[in-house]
């Protein structure tokens, strides 16, 4: 084995001047032996061991076996020629250092074993020490850098040909001068289907222009690494998008070339193309949303918005964006500590209030989960302050239905027991002196039927139990005539402004319960302004409020507007209860609004209320706007208190107090009376009763068959029959939802005597028969 295998090039020299170097002399010719081995056995190059051979074989075999460190070679060792052990030995594979010897003249010669593959070729006529032993130096540190630029040579391919990204070496006019093994491999090419080939029929026509700007850019920057990406065209006829990095490390050397290394990012592209296009469609769904999507960064601002969230925050998309999530966040909600819960619980789910503004909140649905994306969290809000608003309107409006059905039902009993009660004290006061204790107790009694029928006509309003007379009237012409008696009652501190629409159109209404209406919302502004203010009522044609559901198509709207004390969130959520007030105790019984509100809903409007803690109050209802002439609203004249008759009248009533009440009250008054405790009773009666039958009076509810029923049959045998109904509630089968019918007479539950004769009177009409 040769000494330097595998040792460095400095440890090689250091070898050659401290060790024998070994050389193998192959000539056929002892004598020549002899005088090179003197040569080196000089006391100078005592370094040098020497050995023989003269036979060919054995010369080659030493060759092959490269068991020397240099080989000397005779010109012709017997008959053969030291040229082809030469030419033997480089075809062996010999890299060791050999030197030809001849004797002839080596001038014609020195070409030839040079290009056979020796190392250099000596004279021996003129060879001496000096001549040999630089040969011999010369010609083993020459092996010495081959062998060394060989292994660096095979380092490099290895490491390039096994390299995953592509190697290509381009000539300056992009011919490919060679290619790795890994570049054929992304490609699908042999190396010969590459080479010789120009790099630019390769590349995707819309990408050559810019591939050969860059490349020229590369020429003429030596040492510049020049970065592009462009499509290569693989064997498979497709198309590989590839990174390429050229480099031209020549300079400004004579060949001028670069070197490429190349790497396959389709897959990256693909995944690219996919990432945008889910982007793209995120984005889409992002925008179309019409829930408010956010996404927020970890230091909590907003880095992205949907259209919606930038409606529900109420700031253009670019001004929300970088603002931070505590500005909408209520002063008392614990941002930093509830963050970090939600961060290291990954998601959050419920409900939240938006703080928009000093005077602005929000309810949302809240569905939030963290990193959607690196350091991204997306947030998903729905605006549920109006359906949470409608669902509290509900819950109330089925609250105050139930306890209006209970108070109706109590009102109708109670009407009853007051309807006698006043009755009775009335009848009695007549059989009295003017004077005395009795008669000052019996008018306590009356006052006091009085004010407890006032509490259920209330009631009966706010259940829309009342019945209701509705006629086609101008609401300007009701608010002018109330005029002066709601200043009266506001007070000199308060002053009161009118503003009427002169086109104002035209509504279906009880003109009585409107004034009830005005004057229950005068008294409540009053008490908001102890200290004095303005009350402005106004009319307009108006558009149904939004929240209205199933709203007519036209609206006249009555507006109450106050400069009061105005209402927390808390009292205008409870406003039109019953027994529901602010005032203390003995100034009021929580039935003014509660009217109010039954009398509207009654009447087939709708009420909003808009308030604040000192910003005062506006009410506004809304009437259905009707198409139709003007109706009377008055009753005519009364028939005084007076009124007698001598008609006969089948009276109705199961109630047995109030029955009694009515009889006495008109049998006084000169009237023919048949009673009757029920339907079939009354049926009975007139069956058999011969005489004339002027009038009906009867109750609307009671067992077995109703009012109504029983007139109907009654009426089919004689038409034209009067009918006075009483009633302490209204009824269906008198009115749809307490709606007097056209024709129909109604006389509500409780009334005085008086109220009864002359309410019989004026059904009957004036009495011509004998002067009473």
């Amino acid at each position: 084995m040769l000494l330097w295998r595998g040792a460095s090039y400095p440890a090689i020299v250091q070898y050659m001047t401290e060790r024998f170097i070994r050389v193998l002399l192959i000539d056929d010719n002892e004598d020549d032996f002899v005088q090179t081995r003197r040569l080196l056995q000089s006391a100078r190059f005592d370094r040098f061991q020497l050995e023989w051979t003269p036979r060919f074989d054995e010369g080659l075999n030493a060759l092959k076996g490269q068991k020397f460190d240099a080989y000397l070679i005779d010109y012709r060792i017997g008959e053969r020629a030291g040229l082809d052990l030469v030419r033997a030995a480089v075809a062996a594979g010999c890299v060791a250092p050999m030197i030809l010897l001849t004797g002839a003249n080596a001038d014609g010669l020195t070409l030839d074993a040079l290009l056979a593959g020796s190392s250099d070729y000596l004279d021996k006529t003129r060879l001496d020490e000096y001549a040999l032993e630089h040969s011999l130096r010369g010609a083993i540190d020459r092996a010495l850098h081959f062998e060394e630029l060989q292994k660096s040579e095979e380092r490099f391919r290895a490491l390039v040909e096994n390299l995953s990204d592509g190697i290509k070496r381009l000539g300056q006019d992009g011919t490919i001068l060679y290619a790795s093994r890994s570049t054929t491999a992304i490609l699908g090419y042999q190396v010969e289907q590459l080479i010789g080939h120009s790099l630019f029929d390769f590349i995707h026509p819309e990408d050559r222009p810019g591939a050969m700007r860059l490349f020229s850019e590369c020429l003429n920057r030596p040492g510049a690494a020049i970065l592009s990406q462009y499509r290569h065209k693989s064997a498979d006829g497709g198309w590989k998008h590839l990174e390429v990095v050229t480099v031209n490390r020549l300079g400004e050397s004579a060949v001028r070339a670069v070197v490429a290394t190349i790497r396959d990012i389709s897959e990256r592209k693909e995944n690219e193309r996919d990432l945008l296009e889910r982007e793209r469609q995120f984005r889409a769904l992002f925008d179309a949303a019409l829930d408010a999507m956010v996404l927020i960064g970890d230091d909590r601002r907003f880095l992205d918005a949907n259209p919606a969230a930038a409606q529900l925050f109420r700031l253009p998309r670019e001004q929300l964006i970088q603002q931070v999530i505590d500005r909408f966040c209520p002063p008392e909600f614990p941002v930093v500590e509830r963050w970090t819960e939600f961060i290291e619980a990954g998601e959050f789910k419920g409900n939240f209030t938006l703080r928009l503004d000093e005077h602005t909140r929000r309810e949302v649905e809240l569905s939030a989960r963290a990193h959607v994306l690196p350091g991204r969290h997306l947030l998903v809000a729905r605006d549920v302050t109006d359906r949470n608003e409608m669902e509290a309107r509900l819950r109330q409006g089925a609250k105050m239905e139930a306890v209006g059905r209970l108070a109706g039902g109590i009102a109708h009993d109670f009407n009853n027991l007051l309807t006698a009660i006043l009755g009775s004290a009335e009848l009695l006061a007549l059989d009295l002196e003017d004077v005395g204790s009795a008669r000052e107790d019996l008018e306590e009694i009356r006052k006091a039927a009085t004010r407890a029928a006032s509490l259920t006509h209330q009631l009966l309003a706010f259940s829309r139990r009342q019945v209701l007379n509705p006629k086609t009237l101008d609401l300007n012409t009701v608010i002018e005539g109330t005029r002066r008696m709601l200043a009266r009652l506001i007070g000199e501190d308060i002053e009161l402004i009118t503003r009427s629409h002169p086109r104002l159109g035209r509504v279906r209404a009880d003109p009585t319960q409107l004034e009830q209406i005005l004057l229950n919302l005068a008294i409540n502004s009053r008490d908001a302004m102890p200290e004095g203010g303005t009350l402005i009522i106004s009319t307009e044609n108006a558009d149904a409020p939004a929240e209205w559901k199933d709203p007519p198509p036209a609206c006249v709207a009555l507006v109450m507007t106050d400069t009061g004390n105005g209402m927390s969130e808390h009292t205008r959520g409870h406003l039109f209860e019953p027994f529901f007030t602010t005032k203390d105790i003995g100034k009021g019984t929580g039935l003014g609004l509660a009217t109010v509100y039954g009398i509207v809903k009654q009447s087939g409007g709708y009420i909003t209320v808009e308030s604040a803690p000192g910003n005062g109050t506006a009410i506004r209802i809304y009437l259905p706007r009707v198409d139709a002439p003007l109706d009377s609203t008055t009753t005519g004249p009364g028939l005084g208190t007076a009124a007698r008759g001598s008609e006969t009248i089948l009276l109705v009533e199961d109630e047995v107090s109030v029955r009694r009440l009515a009889r006495r009250v008109l049998l006084s008054k000169g009237y023919v009376v048949l009673e009757a405790a029920n339907g079939q009773e009354a049926l009975r009666l007139v069956s058999e009763h011969t005489g004339p039958l002027d009038l009906v009076l009867t109750d609307v509810v009671m067992p077995g068959m109703s009012g109504p029923e029983m007139a109907e049959r009654l009426s089919r045998e004689q038409p034209g029959l009067r009918v006075l109904y009483m009633s302490g509630y209204a009824d269906e089968a008198i009115g749809r939802h307490g709606v007097l019918e056209t024709g129909v007479q109604f006389l509500q539950k409780p009334f005085t005597p008086q109220d009864l004769a002359q309410r019989v009177r004026e059904v009957l009409g004036p009495n011509n028969a004998s002067g009473h």
